[in-house]
């Protein structure tokens, strides 16, 4: 996975939102999966994955249903937010 920047959190943050909360880690996982992939791919072939983007986390999470950018953070987003915060600490790929 490409560097994290702060737009990939935010844009992760949004898929986790747009699931129910008991999958949500297993979903951050998951997009943190494809976005390896995706850079693992691109660094072998020179394209993008044509699933999961081009390696970063904001690409792979770009390919998911994700909730609409809310004008504010309610609790439940904020918790979106660590649960991807905590996926990442916790990838030794990074």
């Amino acid at each position: 996975m490409l560097q994290v920047q702060l737009a990939d959190i935010e844009a992760a943050a949004r898929v986790l939102y747009a699931v129910p909360a008991p999958a949500r880690k297993a979903k951050a996982q998951e997009l943190c999966r494809n976005a390896r992939l995706a850079h693992a791919h691109r660094a072998r072939t020179g394209f993008a994955h044509p699933r999961f983007g081009n390696g970063t986390l904001m690409s792979a999470a770009t390919k998911q249903k994700s909730a609409p950018r809310a004008a504010f953070c309610d609790r439940a987003f904020v918790e979106c937010l660590v649960t991807i915060a905590m996926v990442l600490m916790n990838d030794r790929d990074l």
